[in-house]
């Protein structure tokens, strides 16, 4: 894992962990998603109680942040209101350090969110605080249609995604018209928290329920490979 992406100073603000004997982190990592390369949800872990639940005591650790080489830092608290969770949001916005928009991490996430939003745009007709809600877009199988429509690329819902990071991106019509697959035969979501794609011989799945590659028989979500349909049985 690349934790270059954490922001240090900030990271240093945070309470250090004093784990109760009766609690244990999750095996797994992250609760992001479609978030930006490195972002911190890619990272956090979640504490347990004997049992296989999250502590209930008021104001008890929830989530923690462990980066190598550092204490393991609270996170989250066991709050939970509207107010805790916008402070939860902003504390991962300070956490992270964004990585300039060429890097080959960025543009693997640039595609995915193209993918898994093909054809969906931003619907003015709907009220702009549930227009991102995927129940609500605007599905439009084709970018000339949309655009004789009167949306813009700036409305397509990838697009809008990249520019809440990156607002100097205006859109790709190219990637618009010919996204990637979703899924298999796509760049895979290594980009999350590695530093360089894996290559099968490199590959372990950030995943707890599947560590090892690939994650299926003929491909790997983690990092991107595809059987050869000749071996495929």
């Amino acid at each position: 894992m690349d934790f270059c992406t954490i922001n240090m100073d900030e990271f240093s603000k945070l309470d250090v962990l004093r784990l109760r004997e009766d609690r244990h982190l999750g095996e797994s990592r992250g609760q992001g998603c479609s978030d930006p390369p490195g972002f911190p949800s890619y990272f956090v872990q979640s504490i347990f109680t004997p049992c296989g639940n999250h502590p209930n005591n008021p104001a008890e650790p929830v989530t923690v942040l462990d980066v190598p080489g550092a204490s393991t830092r609270v996170v989250r608290y066991n709050v939970y209101c509207k107010e805790e969770g916008k402070r939860y949001q902003e504390l991962l916005n300070r956490l992270y350090r964004k990585l300039p928009f060429d890097h080959p991490r960025v543009q693997a996430w640039v595609r995915q969110l193209h993918a898994y939003f093909r054809d969906c745009w931003l619907d003015p007709a709907v009220e702009e605080k549930k227009r991102r809600h995927v129940a609500e877009l605007a599905i439009i199988p084709s970018l000339d249609k949309a655009l004789d429509a009167g949306y813009t690329l700036l409305q397509y819902r990838a697009v809008d995604d990249v520019r809440r990071w990156y607002p100097e991106y205006e859109g790709d019509e190219a990637l618009i018209r010919n996204p990637p697959p979703w899924g298999r035969g796509g760049d895979g979501d290594w980009w999350e928290t590695e530093a360089v794609q894996p290559t099968p011989e490199t590959c372990r799945p950030r995943y707890s329920w599947r560590k090892v590659h690939p994650t299926s028989q003929t491909w790997c979500q983690w990092c991107g490979w595809v059987a050869d349909e000749s071996e495929v049985k």
